[in-house]
């Protein structure tokens, strides 16, 4: 019987959707992944620049803004975070019948269930 329903889930794998999470970076205590520093310079860049002011990441130049609920803000290229996550950028745009759609660098879409508290940092100019 059980190898029947393994059987069954792997001939059906729209019911079991695979996640990647690694696009997210480290978490803070997972200092040792090798990501840390680039999120460490992010970081740093962010709590340094006063709201209001520009500064260069990954060849992009980018606005200091509130923080933000990312689900409810205008389509756009925006850094993210989350707490208990290093930030990262994504695109974020709205989709006819599906609402916000947020989608990191090179990654797959965000679902809002599992991310309901990511707040935009930054805003590319």
């Amino acid at each position: 019987n059980l190898s029947r329903r393994m059987s069954w889930v792997r001939t059906n794998p729209l019911f079991f959707p695979k996640h990647d999470l690694s696009y997210l970076g480290s978490s803070p205590s997972d200092k040792s992944s090798s990501g840390s520093r680039s999120s460490n310079d992010l970081n740093q860049l962010i709590s340094e620049s006063e709201i209001g002011k520009y500064f260069e990441y990954d060849g992009d130049v980018w606005e200091r803004v509130l923080e933000q609920d990312a689900w409810s803000i205008a389509k756009g290229s925006y850094i993210l975070r989350q707490d208990g996550y290093e930030p990262f950028a994504a695109r974020i745009s709205s989709m006819p019948g599906k609402g916000q759609m947020i989608r990191p660098k090179s990654k797959p879409s965000l679902e809002k269930e599992q991310w309901p508290d990511l707040k935009v940092l930054a805003h590319r100019q």
